[in-house]
């Protein structure tokens, strides 16, 4: 049997601290700075918030991130990392209110339980494009509605973090819409790529995160990937 040393809130197992409970503490940020609780539910509330947020030092611990507010919101930390991964050091949230991320602590980092964007596919709110710009979710659907040809761009996912999200890119208009990956590309390409669209109904084509690359998953209707 392990020895426990009770201490407030935190025990310790063969000399290391463990969260002895899941503290409810509420936070709300109105604007960018730090996360000071450990445990409970961070609300960010308006604007564009970047926030930051210390390494845990408590294994247990448990964050839920809200937003309140239609914005990509960032959550930065420090070394090692979201998931341990030292690269992975900001989340960033879809601009859709109700988006929240789930963190729990686990020898000394921070693991995501639930990543931004990340409503099981097809159930959430699709990001409808009726003008050239970005796709901002990573998880669900996009719908390319612009009535002439359209330049859309899509960042990178992260590493380990985004890994399983999904996205189902369909256009509901008839023209050759592109999309640009600039710095990954699609499929691991690691440079610059696109998936332009045929001009023809129907287009769609469905695209996964797996170690910070898009891959292109399953039926592909009239999109090519270059």
């Amino acid at each position: 049997m392990p020895n426990f040393t009770a201490n407030a809130n935190t025990f310790t197992v063969a000399g290391k601290p463990v969260a002895a409970d899941v503290l409810e503490d509420t936070q709300a940020l109105a604007a960018s700075g730090a996360i000071t609780i450990i445990s409970g539910v961070v609300r960010l509330t308006t604007g564009l918030i970047a926030a930051t947020l210390q390494v845990p030092y408590y294994t247990g611990q448990r964050l839920t991130i809200v937003s309140e507010f239609a914005a990509q919101h960032t959550i930065t930390t420090l070394a090692p990392g979201y998931n341990g991964v030292g690269t992975a050091l900001v989340l960033t949230m879809s601009p859709l209110i109700g988006d929240s991320i789930r963190l729990e602590s686990a020898d000394g980092a921070w693991y995501v339980v639930k990543g931004s964007a990340n409503a099981p596919s097809g159930t959430g709110q699709p990001q409808v494009l009726a003008a050239n710009g970005a796709i901002t979710i990573k998880n669900g659907s996009v719908q390319l509605t612009k009535g002439s040809i359209g330049a859309y761009t899509i960042a990178a996912p992260t590493a380990l973090v985004d890994d399983g999200l999904t996205l189902y890119i369909n256009s509901t208009t008839a023209f050759a819409h592109v999309i640009t990956s600039g710095v990954d590309g699609f499929n691991a390409k690691g440079s610059s790529g696109t998936a332009t669209f045929s001009g023809t109904l129907p287009n769609s084509f469905v695209i996964q995160a797996y170690n910070g690359h898009w891959y292109q998953m399953g039926t592909n209707l009239g999109v090519t990937i270059a």
